[in-house]
């Protein structure tokens, strides 16, 4: 049994090692092979259009965006394994007790509300935080593409300025992006704190009346925490992911840029 159970731990360890391996190189392939297709089609695209678009915007779209892609596509497992869960963790505490199960589940169209909200409100607030990033980025890529130019007219101090305040402004709006994600995090903790609030409270009440056990209550408690756990998991993965998803529609953008010639 000691040695079965070493064999084991040593098997599970051995396929987390190839899980993160396989994971890594599809996702770092997946990015490389988007930022590759940027990068092709940029090279492509119209004098005219790198007049109207800086260049380092061109750069943050082709380096920083591209990991969108991978990070989105590896992202459907987790949400297809806490959908999975949460199934079957509902499925059991109905057989346990219907009415406490019917009211754990009723987070579900609370947090999906929440979500809702949350990527409708988000998502032009990230693009434009993004934007100014990429200008902030531009004012480097312009100021050391152009030294000899700078320093012979001594303009080292004026690009340190418009740095310094192109990259203030994107600080206070990356900040506000921040204190909203807290938010939501916050609105998606209490929600699933008062479905447990709800089942506990209902719970207690059955087992005073000797309609279930403080055994059963203490079980179907635990089946409902094992149901939030994985719906908390799918609230802050898909929140996290309009960060992602703007970074694809920044990408789409240049790829959806038709060249003139």
């Amino acid at each position: 049994a000691v040695g079965g159970g070493l064999v084991l731990s040593l098997m599970a360890n051995g396929l987390a090692v190839a899980t993160s391996y396989l994971k890594t190189r599809l996702e770092q392939g997946i990015i490389l092979d988007f930022r590759s297709d940027l990068f092709h089609h940029a090279e492509r695209l119209s004098v005219a259009f790198r007049d109207q678009i800086s260049t380092g915007r061109l750069v943050y779209a082709i380096n920083f965006e591209a990991g969108s892609a991978g990070h989105l596509v590896m992202a459907l497992q987790p949400l297809g394994q806490g959908a999975l869960t949460v199934v079957g963790m509902v499925w059991i505490t109905f057989q346990i007790d219907r009415t406490i199960a019917m009211l754990a589940v009723t987070v579900v169209p609370v947090l999906y509300y929440a979500i809702g909200y949350y990527a409708t409100y988000i998502q032009p607030r990230l693009l434009q935080v993004k934007g100014m990033e990429a200008d902030a980025l531009s004012i480097v890529h312009d100021a050391l593409s152009m030294v000899p130019v700078v320093s012979a007219f001594s303009r080292e101090e004026h690009e340190l300025q418009r740095f310094r305040r192109q990259g203030g402004a994107t600080l206070r709006a990356r900040v506000g992006i921040t204190t909203r994600q807290t938010m939501f995090s916050l609105s998606v903790n209490m929600t699933t704190a008062a479905g447990t609030a709800l089942v506990l409270g209902f719970g207690s009440y059955q087992a005073l009346r000797g309609r279930i056990t403080p055994g059963e209550l203490l079980v179907v408690l635990s089946y409902v925490s094992a149901v939030y756990k994985p719906l908390e998991q799918i609230s802050y993965t898909v929140g996290s992911l309009q960060d992602n998803l703007v970074g694809l529609r920044m990408g789409f953008h240049v790829l959806d840029t038709k060249p003139l010639i």
